[in-house]
């Protein structure tokens, strides 16, 4: 049986609405957050989307490895960040 914590990151990756976004997309409560940056006259300068989006891998990553601690794993985890970047 998995620690808890663990148990809820494992039932968080089978939930299809995690898995399925498009790009720039970020919860509402995440671009509230930055509502104060203004926008540009640039066309796609999101700036308020990017900071938002920062925020939310920044938090997201803050889950993970809470749990790791909590379940005593984190001093013998190696966590890898990759990235793909489409044009």
């Amino acid at each position: 049986m998995q620690p808890p914590p663990l148990r809820l990151l494992s039932e968080a990756s089978q939930n299809q609405r995690l898995r399925r976004h498009w790009p720039g997309q970020v919860p509402q409560a995440y671009l509230d957050k930055f509502s104060f940056i203004a926008p540009t006259d640039q066309v796609g300068a999101k700036r308020q989307t990017y900071h938002s989006m920062v925020r939310f891998a920044d938090d997201a990553v803050g889950n993970v490895t809470a749990a790791l601690r909590a379940a005593g794993m984190y001093d013998d985890t190696l966590i890898v960040f990759s990235v793909s970047v489409r044009t």
